[in-house]
């Protein structure tokens, strides 16, 4: 009996130790859990990569930090069930205080799975109808605002006719719809683009019997891609506009010399660090992946300085909600009533396999 007893002392004191070691160090510095929620592989894995690393990039380099930032990435794969998958594990498992996310679906599915849980999302993806007002935000240009200056765009060409092709995507109709709306000066024939769609001769031969002024492109990744090379394997000399997704491709040279509607690029001698350190060629992204990381740490960190502690949910939601624009390094972002930090946006064109800002 005696024996049994001091096992379960020595046991019971190991415990305790074990317990002892584990605890926090008195001057150690309260941790913000990030968890992110990307597609890191497929298609836009690239654009979706860059943004990552800059967010990453953002905390590293932000100086007098008084919180420590801690991010988890978990790849989507641009599937909706992986994410909300991805968004419970973060949640539940790492306890995260911040989501971010990107691609429409995907976001959309998990902020509405979340949306009873305390906890913050951004997601850097147009649709604003994914941020509520409350606890989830959207850090992107909207979609008005890329319609508008779709419009604005045709309305400087003297077209008698348009063929806008689209993908049968949330997003894409909804570009579509807001251009039909309000350009009005010629005539617009849409084709519809299916998804999982290889062959689409049999549109461009349609495209070509129509004798139209100009092709208006809001086709998604990878069928963007496929249209594209088989339009310049027709011969297809007819002008192209796009609107935002020619910057997801992974073969953007497809698209050299098109002018397309995209997002801002940002503050270029950040962006030239950030590339630099990063080993990236490429801006896409850099911009919204690094003025987030900056917009999180800029809550927290004044929130931590006011009240002496890490901020509860509570406090960093009425922190956020009372906003009504962010100065961020990068350029200056307007958060309407809904939840939406939108910057602006520009025209670029592919220039030497690159997206490049034509004009502001």
């Amino acid at each position: 009996m005696k024996k049994v007893l001091l096992g379960m002392v020595l046991v019971l004191g190991l415990v305790a130790c074990g317990d002892k070691a584990e605890a926090p160090k008195e001057n150690e510095k309260p941790v913000v859990k990030i968890g992110a929620i990307f597609q890191l592989t497929g298609e836009a894995s690239e654009a979706n990569n860059n943004i990552l690393r800059a967010f990453q990039y953002s905390l590293d380099n932000k100086g007098d930090k008084k919180l420590k930032y801690e991010l988890i990435a978990e790849d989507s794969t641009g599937n909706p069930i992986k994410g909300i998958s991805a968004a419970k594990k973060l949640k539940y498992v790492d306890n995260v205080d911040v989501l971010i996310m990107t691609m429409v679906n995907v976001s959309k599915a998990v902020t509405k799975e979340m949306s009873s849980q305390n906890i913050v999302s951004f997601s850097i993806a147009p649709d604003i109808s994914i941020a509520n007002g409350k606890n989830s935000f959207t850090f992107y240009p909207t979609n008005d605002m890329f319609v508008s200056r779709a419009v604005s765009e045709l309305n400087k060409g003297n077209y008698k006719s348009i063929a806008m092709i689209v993908s049968n995507y949330v997003n894409a109709y909804e570009y579509a719809r807001g251009i039909e709306e309000k350009y009005t000066l010629s005539d617009i024939t849409k084709y519809l683009i299916q998804d999982g769609v290889r062959d689409f001769r049999s549109i461009i031969e349609k495209v070509k019997k129509q004798n139209h002024d100009l092709i208006l492109m809001i086709v998604r990744m990878p069928e963007s891609d496929i249209l594209m090379k088989q339009f310049k394997e027709a011969d297809i000399n007819i002008p192209f506009l796009g609107v935002e997704y020619f910057g997801f491709s992974n073969h953007k040279k497809l698209y050299e010399g098109i002018p397309y509607i995209d997002s801002t690029t940002g503050e270029q001698a950040i962006l030239d660090d950030i590339m630099q350190k990063l080993n990236i060629n490429n801006e896409f992204g850099l911009m919204y992946g690094y003025d987030l990381a900056n917009l999180i740490m800029k809550v927290y960190e004044e929130l931590y300085n006011k009240n002496g502690a890490k901020p509860t949910y509570d406090e960093v939601v009425d922190y956020l909600n009372k906003m009504k624009e962010y100065v961020a390094p990068m350029g200056k972002y307007d958060l309407n009533a809904n939840g939406n930090f939108a910057s602006r946006t520009v025209i670029k064109k592919i220039v030497n396999g690159q997206p490049v800002v034509v004009e502001e």
